[in-house]
């Protein structure tokens, strides 16, 4: 197997540019996946990986050796369709063995179609038809057959698209685990977030045919280069907000921001599992509702009124120290319920709907945009939607001004439509400028 390198490359149709200047780079046995919407060029890269297509400038390198004129029978590249494209007249085994050379001896092309079986978990069905087998089956056949000539490369041309969901998900596991098993250097094009992050190594997130960030699934998610790949990559609340000082001001309060040195008016990206929703405390005094500790209520991640954090000695839940990073095996609060199919723009576009259009910037507690203090009245809203997953679950809370939230909590949500909640931030959240 070879590592994989491409490098500015550039392809245009009919005078419209689709690729402008896409790179990437998978180390030798990695799993790379470019993630991105539909018509972002992300299948031309992949055409141009193969030989499908020549790049109108740029390069395309296997391991040392630079391929980008060479026809694709003498890339030594595999490719795994959308559909299997089995030959229907064909056993599994001479589908299998269709890419081996002809004139090898006999023995030794049936000993390398078992073992490729063996590798994809369907060892003695070389004797079956492709229409006796299942959907999952017969990919698991396409991909045997693109590993049966030792490939450098073997890509992925989203070829889970026409599995049923329930098999979907059963199928990856089982192709990842042949890829690995065979070493084999492996670059997966897909629209599914859920499908790049829970299986590839490497994640390139793809936008108007440039790569514009790669990193592994779990850097991806929790420090997305800017605001397009937060709302694509997993689910992000995005609010106006004003930032100064490591601290971003928006509608839910002065929250800690991720340090990236960016200071001024832009917007601030919260992952639906940071949000936290409690109800509101009782006073028993007063037997009536009243806000808990602003402090107690968000850790150390809230300013008191002098922008400094709470005293030490003072009783805190201290909150985790960022966003809920997902790595490549575990996903279940991050992607799921959002759609990858949404555009993946840069200027904030798939942010929820309202989210930052509640009134602008202000202060929590009423105040001047300082800080809050404790006994600060807390951000409120009404429980507006709850949407149930099974291993976790969706709520959706509108505020008085109209700014929607949504949360995410494990198992079922303690709270039902009509729910008054206080609405919180656990960790310090991410800060993108304005455009412009």
């Amino acid at each position: 197997m070879s590592g994989l390198t491409v490098s500015e490359v550039v392809k245009a149709f009919d005078g419209v540019r689709v690729l402008r200047g896409a790179s990437l780079s998978v180390r030798e046995g990695s799993f790379a996946a470019v993630l991105g919407p539909s018509g972002c060029g992300k299948t031309t890269l992949l055409r141009i990986i193969a030989g499908f297509e020549r790049a109108d400038a740029g390069s395309v390198s296997l391991g040392e050796r630079e391929v980008t004129s060479l026809p694709p029978e003498k890339r030594r590249v595999g490719i795994v369709p959308q559909e299997a494209a089995l030959f229907p007249h064909l056993s599994v085994a001479r589908n299998v063995g269709f890419g081996l050379p002809r004139g090898a001896p006999r023995a030794e092309t049936s000993s390398r179609v078992e073992e490729c079986l063996e590798l994809v978990g369907l060892s003695g069905y070389g004797s079956r038809m492709p229409y006796e087998l299942s959907g999952g089956q017969q990919q698991r056949v396409a991909l045997a057959r693109a590993l049966a000539p030792r490939p450098g490369v073997v890509l992925l041309d989203e070829p889970f698209n026409a599995l049923d969901r329930s098999l979907r998900g059963v199928v990856r596991d089982e192709v990842r685990s042949a890829v690995k098993r065979a070493g084999a250097t492996v670059v997966l094009v897909t629209h599914d977030q859920e499908e790049a992050l829970s299986m590839a190594d490497v994640v390139a997130v793809m936008r108007d045919g440039v790569i514009v960030q790669s990193d592994t699934p779990a850097e991806v998610y929790a420090s997305p280069v800017d605001l397009g790949v937060a709302t694509f990559v997993g689910e992000a609340v995005v609010l106006d907000a004003v930032s100064s000082g490591g601290v971003a001001s928006c509608v839910l309060g002065r929250l800690r921001q991720r340090s990236n040195g960016v200071a001024g008016t832009g917007f601030v990206a919260l992952r639906p599992e940071q949000v936290t929703l409690t109800a509101p405390a009782v006073s028993a005094e007063a037997g009536v509702a009243r806000p808990a500790s602003r402090a107690s209520r968000n850790g150390a991640d809230l300013l008191d009124p002098a922008g400094s954090p709470p005293e030490a000695g003072e009783d805190h839940d201290h909150g985790p120290s960022g966003p809920a990073s997902h790595t490549g095996e575990d996903h279940d609060h991050g992607p799921s319920g959002s759609s990858a199919e949404g555009g993946l723009a840069g200027n904030g576009h798939g942010r929820p709907a309202g989210s930052s259009h509640g009134g602008g910037v202000k202060d929590a507690g009423g105040g001047d945009g300082e800080g809050l203090g404790t006994g600060a009245a807390a951000p409120r809203g009404r429980v507006a939607r709850v949407e149930f997953f099974g291993h976790d679950a969706a709520v959706t809370v509108t505020m008085d001004d109209g700014v929607v939230i949504r949360a995410r909590t494990k198992g079922a949500a303690p709270h039902q439509v009509g729910d008054m909640v206080e609405i919180g931030v656990d960790g310090p959240v991410l800060f993108f400028p304005a455009a412009g």
